[in-house]
């Protein structure tokens, strides 16, 4: 969390899960009145989802990671984050209580939020909400309409998420405006790559956000400054037993030891599930179609 002491500020409040386009477009606007009112924009989220502390059976994961999320509002030109921990004390709180806790770090100088956005107690806030605090104290308040994609579908967090777990990668990019990425440190893993011509960068599949199906999928790998293609792997290596989820990347043409280094899985299409085959033979002629049909598709 940033350390700032009532400096004036226009905010922006929500979740941010993922930063998607329609994210973008509400931070856009906060950072356009923030101009306007010569200060500064801050963004005002949770260090994690409060569907994961007021309804955990329901919460599947996240799309990025807080460091991501952090990372990718700071780019976008926000000054300040007040990142809060959703408790439910805090999330208990009333929408009184909760803008004032707000109007006690800043120096409200104008509101910018998605016409969806709820917040307080049984989610008793709302845009009306909003709009006449701001016509109480003065301040502007912006009420953006949702973001909607080019066959009129509205891109939410919710969308990602189930485009996510089909493997529906083109769409979740779409949505995203940019590829799904996983970052990671390369770890040793069981060299059987390697003994088949095809050694892997592997890293440990992330805890606690929404994955796509166990398979191959053509991705560019991030190392070094350089981004190479890659045949990725989601998955448990079922054809040697395997028990633990890794993210294997074959970089097409790059050798290098990557062992300790870190890099950036961004995954753009989904080739083929996950498969048990009959020994390494039908493994090895699978993983030589596998870099062809990544070739393909990243390199034609």
């Amino acid at each position: 969390m940033d350390t700032i002491t009532r400096l004036p500020a226009v905010i922006t409040v929500g979740n941010f899960d993922g930063m998607h386009r329609g994210h973008a477009a509400v931070v856009e606007a906060a950072l356009e009145l923030a101009r306007e009112c010569a200060c500064r924009c801050a963004a005002v989220t949770f260090t994690a989802s409060p569907l994961s502390v007021l309804r955990p059976q329901a919460y599947t994961g996240s799309i990025i990671t807080e460091q991501e999320k952090e990372a990718l509002l700071h780019a976008a030109g926000v000054h300040d984050i007040l990142a809060l921990e959703p408790t439910r004390q805090v999330l208990g709180q009333s929408p009184d209580d909760f803008i004032g806790l707000l109007s006690k770090r800043y120096d409200l100088r104008g509101i910018v939020v998605g016409e969806n956005f709820r917040f307080g107690a049984g989610a008793a806030g709302d845009t009306a909400y909003l709009a006449e605090y701001g016509r109480a104290q003065g301040i502007p308040v912006r009420v953006m309409p949702l973001l909607r994609d080019d066959t009129d579908t509205v891109i939410s967090s919710t969308r990602i998420r189930r485009a996510l777990t089909a493997g529906e990668m083109t769409t979740v990019t779409a949505c995203l405006g940019r590829y799904w990425r996983v970052t990671g440190t390369v770890l040793h893993g069981d060299a059987r790559g390697r003994l088949l011509g095809y050694p892997t960068a592997n890293l440990d599949a992330p805890q606690g956000r929404v994955l796509p199906p166990d398979g191959v999928y053509a991705a560019w790998v991030t190392y070094r400054g350089t981004r190479y293609a890659a045949a990725t792997n989601i998955g448990t290596n079922p054809t040697f037993a395997g028990l633990e989820r890794r993210i294997e990347a074959h970089l097409l043409d790059m050798k290098a030891d990557m062992y300790g280094a870190e890099i950036h899985v961004d995954f753009v299409v989904y080739t083929r599930p996950q498969i048990t085959f009959a020994g390494a033979d039908a493994l090895k002629r699978q993983l030589a179609s596998d870099t062809e049909t990544v070739r393909r598709i990243l390199q034609p």
